[in-house]
């Protein structure tokens, strides 16, 4: 059985409101109908699961947890915990088909090689998962161990400690959110806030941790009803990718959709699956890489992107 996740970061109007306002809302879907679902803020944490349309390989463990359930009209079982004040509006998760090419040879490029890329073109600055690892954010593999959340056919049956030990499960998705919300900004996250404002490129981001918020800026999120021109993607020559091992949210595809000519740079630790024969990989630890274009920040850039993404 596919299990699909999607998360959203709700941010305060106000760039200057506390941390603790921000709300993190998770949805793990497996079949059609069914999912487990979490929303955590202001150190509460509200959780629900639904069981649909399942396969009788789930029978049993159904039957013996229905006592715990309600059930919806639409001939699902709804068990909660916790109080929501206001659901989140369902939103798209994939922007575009994601971007996956295989047998692909990139080029290799060295640092000192995309220096000059970011001071002569017009970039965009994409950073996923990666770029927080180093200060101890959960990747989504991490937070699946921490919540004993199994891949496949097993995940319905991982979800009993949640039904039967809710407020011990409510502290790890509590965990979670802290990390998420107080961890600080890595070297990466501090430079490329530097790189951004000098060199007037956008920085747009699939996480849903603050750590970019912590270092002074305030990212664009992946979000297809957020009111963003991602239009003008098509003034952008490069898209350097830090930290992303895939295209999640479909973003690369999308933006080579709509700028074939565009390229994609990707800097890892090995090939993702996202680059194809003419774009490019940086080899390294971001977490050294970027720091090092640190004297890029005392240069101007001879590129604009021109119009803001926002409308």
């Amino acid at each position: 059985m596919k299990i699909f996740i999607s998360f959203f970061l709700i941010l305060a109007s106000s760039i200057f409101a506390d941390f603790e306002s921000k709300s993190i809302d998770m949805c793990w879907q497996f079949g059609s109908d069914s999912y487990f679902r979490f929303d955590s803020q202001n150190e509460e944490v509200y959780f629900e699961i639904v069981l649909g349309n399942l396969p009788e390989f789930y029978d049993d463990f159904i039957a013996q947890k229905k006592d715990k359930f309600i059930e919806l009209d639409q001939k699902q079982l709804f068990y909660s915990y916790g109080t929501r004040e206001e659901s989140v509006k369902p939103q798209r998760y994939l922007l575009c088909e994601r971007r996956v090419i295989e047998d692909a040879n990139p080029q290799f490029l060295k640092s000192e090689a995309l220096e000059k890329v970011i001071c002569e073109n017009r970039v965009l600055f994409y950073t996923g998962a990666g770029i927080s690892r180093a200060s101890n954010v959960p990747s989504m593999d991490e937070l699946n161990v921490l919540l004993g959340f199994e891949e496949g056919e097993r995940f319905v049956f991982s979800l009993e400690e949640a039904i039967e030990h809710p407020e011990e499960f409510a502290l790890k998705i509590l965990a979670f959110h802290r990390a998420c919300v107080f961890s600080p900004p890595t070297k990466a996250h501090i430079t490329l806030k530097g790189l951004a404002a000098k060199n007037a490129a956008h920085v747009v981001t699939e996480n849903l941790d603050c750590l970019h918020e912590r270092s002074g800026i305030f990212p664009y999120r992946v979000d297809p009803s957020s009111g963003v021109r991602w239009e003008k993607l098509t003034q952008v020559d490069y898209v350097i990718c830090m930290g992303l091992s895939y295209d999640d949210r479909g973003f690369l595809g999308f933006y080579k959709q709509n700028h074939p000519e565009g390229k994609i740079i990707a800097i890892d630790l090995e090939k993702p699956s996202y680059l194809g024969d003419e774009d490019f990989l940086v080899i390294g630890d971001l977490q050294e890489i970027i720091p090092s274009l640190r004297s890029l920040e005392k240069q101007e850039s001879v590129a604009e992107i021109g119009d803001e993404f926002r409308r």
